[in-house]
């Protein structure tokens, strides 16, 4: 019969060495020479491990793929390292730089529409701007149940109509747009955002307790001087 083909590194080391001890075992001084083939047995089988350890630490192939494997924390030293270099910069960086790097990132958060409104208030124009509350019939205004409602999108050119309140509101948020006090010039235009579909059907839907009554709250929309001062670098940059 043939002898079975050692395939495994470490049974290749463990039938040589076996072979070796048994004739050891036949010498003069057989348990000194046993005694030193064990040192260097286990001296094989540790370099052994090591390279296996070091290969499961390399990345992985996989149909001519890469695969890295990263600790669980990896994102962790990612925000880390990103809070720091925001930190370096901020401590080199001059006014300007320190402005247009607030401005890249307003210009990233804004859509398409957001970009008309702002194009359409760039000149100074004012439109107004409407809040919708509920109150008491004699006293002020209790609770906002919705707000930021204007005639701006059509002029503007805004595709999602219904969204100008909620584009409105970013734009103020990031403080591009200010809210001013009512302006009588606009009476008008007033009445007309009153009686459009998205105000009435708010006020429709809106439970109102016995002696509580709508508040229409009229205010106006304008750019705000960051937000000039914000167009014109985008322009002009």
């Amino acid at each position: 019969m043939a002898p079975k083909q050692l395939t495994d590194d470490s049974e290749r080391g463990s039938g040589l060495f076996g072979l070796i001890t048994q004739a050891a075992q036949r010498l003069p001084g057989a348990e000194f020479a046993q005694r030193q083939l064990e040192r260097v047995e286990s001296r094989v089988l540790g370099e052994l491990k090591s390279r296996m350890d070091r290969l499961e630490s390399q990345p992985a192939t996989v149909a001519g793929a890469v695969v890295i494997y990263t600790p669980k924390n990896a994102s962790d030293h990612s925000l880390c390292e990103r809070m720091s270099t925001l930190l370096e910069r901020a401590a080199e960086q001059t006014l300007e730089q320190a402005e247009q790097a607030l401005f890249h990132q307003i210009i990233d958060e804004l859509v398409p529409d957001e970009a008309r409104i702002i194009g359409a208030l760039s000149e100074g124009a004012v439109y107004p701007l409407l809040h919708i509350g509920m109150g008491p019939k004699v006293g002020p205004t209790t609770r906002r149940i919705a707000e930021n409602f204007s005639t701006i999108g059509k002029p503007a050119g805004v595709k999602l109509l219904e969204q100008v309140p909620a584009y409105i509101t970013h734009l103020r948020a990031l403080g591009i747009l200010e809210s001013g006090p009512e302006d009588k010039s606009l009476e008008i235009k007033y009445q007309i955002l009153e009686g459009e579909g998205a105000v009435k059907r708010v006020v429709e839907d809106t439970p109102r307790g016995a002696g509580s009554s709508i508040r229409y709250l009229r205010r106006s929309l304008r750019m705000s001087n960051f937000g000039q001062k914000f167009w014109q670098a985008c322009r002009l940059g």
